[in-house]
């Protein structure tokens, strides 16, 4: 197959980690019945805040500047244990450039809301696993998750 590469409109300029907490729930003797890389998450709710700001430029041809705020929590039910492994409660900031001149200003930032979230969302979900990696109760991969904007 061959492909053709190119840069994304959407550039990553730099991201960092303003909280992390990954805690495991259960001891290693209970491991066997609740090893992280065989948790089914379709009855985990996942909570996620996204927050976004654009910065005006004095040179709007480099670009548009965004900063994007991230925060994902995994919540176990308080009525009934579903078996989350760990407490996850993670956040990440990330600065973002838009260099397409082309796209008016909603669908830009239609565009920066979903795939810089997903970015950093990416990020957040690398981190998690490279904590659980050590862990008795085995690595948590979090699920890939689909962002649809909502309509303004």
């Amino acid at each position: 197959m061959e492909q053709t590469l190119t840069l994304s409109p959407l550039q990553l300029r730099q991201l960092l980690f303003t909280r992390v907490r990954v805690e495991a729930r259960y001891s290693a003797e209970e491991a066997p019945s609740h090893w992280a890389p065989s948790f089914d998450f379709s009855d985990t709710e996942i909570q996620l805040n996204v927050e976004m700001g654009e910065r005006e430029n004095d040179d709007p041809s480099v670009g548009h500047d965004y900063r994007m705020g991230v925060r994902l929590q995994l919540v176990p039910s308080e009525s009934e244990d579903n078996g989350i492994p760990y407490l996850v409660d993670v956040e990440a900031s990330a600065w973002l450039r838009f260099i397409d001149q082309s796209l008016a200003a909603a669908k830009r930032r239609s565009v920066v809301e979903v795939n810089g979230a997903s970015m950093i969302i990416g990020a957040i979900r690398d981190e998690v696993a490279r904590i659980t990696a050590r862990s008795a109760l085995g690595t948590l991969t979090l699920p890939t998750l689909r962002i649809i904007p909502t309509e303004r």
